[in-house]
């Protein structure tokens, strides 16, 4: 098949395109796919990216060939489909880019398998002495340490005062600075 869009010609490449005939298909790619891709680059510039989203907008063109009539309705919907796509894929990158810069510092000052070992340790250590509290005081602990609740919450769901919970805390404090310094200095 020629691969000039003229008159009647574009009409079978159209017909082909609809009944699943893979020459229609070879012959749109062929024509539009290097443009598409352009046509993307100039959105987002990345053309790895670029060339992706174009070969899956003809796939799903491709998936939905029966409900085109005319070439013009193919080239629409293909354009459509990749500048969606490619706007979703921005605005991922800009999600991504948000999240993913504390991770990536996160990634380079990850400490070594010694460091972790000695978080772990210490970690349990404090759980421990945190059981070993008297009752109360353990319990407004792991309320304002463990489950991160304020002052006035902790206060309002123990039906105790603002005042009791920071004297609890205190208390708390006092009793385990000895218990985890002890942890940590040579016995």
């Amino acid at each position: 098949m020629k691969t000039d869009f003229s008159g009647r010609d574009m009409e079978s490449y159209t017909l082909a395109f609809q009944q699943g005939d893979m020459e229609g298909i070879k012959t749109f790619f062929t024509a539009w796919y290097a443009p598409l891709c352009t046509y993307i680059d100039s959105l987002i510039k990345h053309k790895a990216v670029s060339e992706e989203i174009a070969s899956e907008a003809f796939v799903k063109t491709w998936h939905y060939r029966q409900q085109f009539s005319s070439a013009n309705a193919i080239r629409a919907y293909l354009f459509t489909v990749a500048k969606r796509d490619a706007f979703r894929w921005q605005q991922w990158q800009q999600k991504n880019r948000a999240i993913s810069l504390p991770d990536q510092l996160l990634a380079v000052q990850e400490p070594d398998h010694h460091t972790c070992m000695v978080r772990i340790e210490t970690l349990r250590l404090m759980h421990k002495a945190i059981r070993e509290l008297p009752p109360r005081c353990r319990q407004i602990f792991q309320l304002l340490y463990v489950q991160g609740k304020k002052t006035g919450d902790v206060a309002k769901e123990l039906a105790i005062s603002p005042c009791t919970v920071r004297a609890q805390k205190a208390r708390g404090l006092n009793l385990l600075r000895p218990r985890l310094l002890s942890f940590f200095t040579d016995r």
